[in-house]
């Protein structure tokens, strides 16, 4: 496979370039890269000592990919979100809210307790006690709040 150095590339003016280069294309040019770093910098005896073979095992890896790459937005996140308003009830995009730490196990006689971590302003964790034959009554009336919610 004969590779195509950059001194090399002359672009016709007529034909027109795709924006987005084809797999091969972008093999090619992984290539090309691999061998200017290789050039100044030699991969050590364990490494893969051809630049196809280094970029195929990156491909292989899933380092990096032939297929072609999303547009990125040239507006910074924080641009694009000034608006952002974390207190906002309505807002969808927040998945979870500010939650304290919360963990459910059996105490040694039995009950499911339900622990909240204490908040900075409180002294002791919270705690409720459900005793073994309020149980399925506790977690199925829950579930039917948070249904009708």
């Amino acid at each position: 496979m004969k590779h195509v150095r950059r001194p090399e590339l002359e672009l016709d003016p007529i034909k027109e370039v795709s924006a987005e280069p084809t797999p091969t294309e972008r093999r090619n040019m992984l290539i090309a890269a691999a061998e200017d770093f290789n050039r100044l910098h030699p991969p050590g005896p364990s490494e893969p000592q051809t630049a196809e073979e280094q970029v195929d095992e990156a491909i292989a890896a899933g380092i990096v990919s032939l297929a072609p790459q999303r547009a990125h937005s040239s507006a910074s996140p924080e641009e694009e979100s000034d608006d952002f308003d974390w207190d906002n009830p309505d807002e969808e995009s927040i998945v979870l809210r500010d939650q304290r730490a919360t963990a459910a196990y059996r105490n040694k006689g039995g009950e499911l307790i339900i622990r909240q971590r204490a908040g900075w302003n409180d002294e002791h964790d919270a705690f409720i006690f459900v005793s073994p034959e309020n149980e399925i009554a506790f977690l199925e009336n829950l579930a039917k709040r948070h249904r009708e919610s």
